[in-house]
């Protein structure tokens, strides 16, 4: 494992995984595993024609504070995918819970990151139970709750940004607490 890891998380537009649902918000967070800190490098929503994810997955979008005029007004996603190859390439990668934002989305076209990356150990992988996902859809509401348990009073103060953002700068703070505790 190298002294930096890359940790991205997405918003998904439904829990089904590609080719069902699309990356919807996708941000990344650069970990320097030596210094111990963290920060975010990229974070970005896709451009979609809100008439093509349908009314089911913009009310799933809405849960994520992701609105119509988000999604109409993001940006192309074969930007979003060059400019996610540009800073991951060759790199070791991991999310909180790697099933639901690499195996179910970012491994397949149009992102494209198979052989490109060198996935490392989950995030969630050491942490109790209660804390890992039952479901790869729990992510999002389980580094919430990871976070606000292992790093009580809010620390990074991790309060703004969109909610892909957010994910990756918790799982970035609680990858480093595990780090600083001996455990990741």
């Amino acid at each position: 494992m190298s002294d930096e890891i890359y940790v991205v998380q997405v918003i998904p537009s439904g829990s089904d995984g590609y080719p069902y649902d699309e990356v919807v918000g996708i941000s990344i967070c650069k970990v320097d595993m030596v210094g111990l800190t963290f920060s975010l490098l990229f974070d970005g929503i896709v451009n979609y024609d809100v008439r093509h994810l349908g009314g089911k997955k913009m009310e799933n979008l809405s849960h994520f504070g992701i609105t119509e005029d988000d999604v109409r007004n993001g940006m192309d996603v074969r930007v979003i995918a060059d400019s996610v190859m540009n800073l991951l390439k060759g790199k070791d990668v991991t999310s909180f819970d790697v099933d639901q934002e690499f195996n179910r989305y970012l491994l397949s076209s149009p992102w494209g990151l198979l052989g490109n990356v060198n996935v490392v150990r989950p995030i969630s992988k050491k942490l109790p139970i209660s804390l890992r996902c039952k479901d790869p859809s729990d992510s999002p509401m389980i580094v919430k709750k990871a976070y606000s348990r292992l790093l009580k009073g809010n620390p990074y103060g991790i309060r703004e940004g969109t909610m892909a953002s957010k994910l990756a700068l918790m799982a970035s703070a609680v990858m480093v607490d595990m780090r600083k505790r001996g455990k990741y």
